[in-house]
């Protein structure tokens, strides 16, 4: 399992609820969902999607949650929206 990394600072609220003042492809939402499946067996699903036009920009499932999971969707999100 990964670990959340813990910091003191609060970072500076940029965005203020405005998604679409910034326009497409500038503020991107994540999520990591749990898929339940064959009686319990557990994978996940990471998406991005932009905030602006809700459009989902990629999206990779895996069956743990090690960083190469978050990176190979960085990835495929680079590849697809030069």
């Amino acid at each position: 399992m990964a670990k959340a990394i813990k910091k003191d600072a609060v970072a500076e609220n940029l965005v203020n609820k405005k998604f679409r003042e910034h326009g497409p492809k500038k503020v991107l939402l994540t999520d990591i969902t749990y898929v339940f499946y064959n009686s319990g067996n557990k994978a996940y699903l990471l998406v991005i999607k932009d905030a602006c036009t809700k459009q989902v920009l990629a999206y990779v499932p895996s069956e743990s949650l090690e960083v190469d999971f978050v990176l190979e969707t960085i990835k495929e999100l680079m590849h697809n929206h030069e």
